[in-house]
């Protein structure tokens, strides 16, 4: 019973990234993942972290967050031998302090992205004004060849804390990788 207190809660607490665009193309020798989606009316502190991170089960389940302690992302619950773990087949942050204030928004820009290591490329936030929720832009590299089954699970985290997610089964791009709307 508290797993399932705990589930509403979290779905309560953690904003929804429902209008989020994102795209995962394969490119070589790194994959390119554009996220642009909304979380939260409160306003974004530069001052803090952001990450993103997709997850994905190896068996096409859609995978779950489970508030525990510490929290998780799950493929399947058997009460006998507990949860198994999805894969997280990509994660970026931006650090604390290196998203430039600009007054409503602010910018972090890494030119040397795409390189042989990837990271973050472009990142901007646009702040939550009054009923409007913060706008977030990401460009990012890595290697998203993790990311085999349509069903996924996105997570934004602001100081490692999640504040937005989105559960989605994506379609695949014919020139490799994936999109949502």
């Amino acid at each position: 019973m508290g797993r399932i207190a705990a589930f509403v809660l979290v779905v309560v607490c953690v904003a929804s990234a429902a209008d989020a665009k994102i795209t995962l193309r394969s490119r070589t020798p790194l994959d390119d993942v554009f996220f642009h989606g909304s979380f939260s009316t409160d306003p974004f502190d530069p001052t803090t972290s952001f990450a993103l991170q997709i997850w994905n089960c190896p068996d096409g389940a859609m995978p779950t967050y489970v508030p525990d302690d510490p929290p998780l992302v799950a493929c399947a619950y058997d009460p006998t031998t507990g949860y198994t773990a999805a894969d997280l087949v990509y994660g970026v942050a931006v650090p604390a302090r290196t998203c430039a204030d600009h007054g409503r928004s602010c910018y972090y820009r890494n030119s040397d992205v795409p390189s042989v290591t990837g990271g973050v490329r472009f990142f901007r936030v646009r702040y939550a004004a009054g009923d409007r929720p913060n706008r977030v832009w990401l460009d990012s590299w890595g290697d998203l060849s993790g990311a085999t089954q349509a069903n996924m699970l996105v997570l934004i985290a602001i100081d490692g804390r999640p504040r937005a997610m989105r559960t989605a089964t994506f379609t695949a791009l014919t020139s490799g990788g994936w999109y949502v709307r």
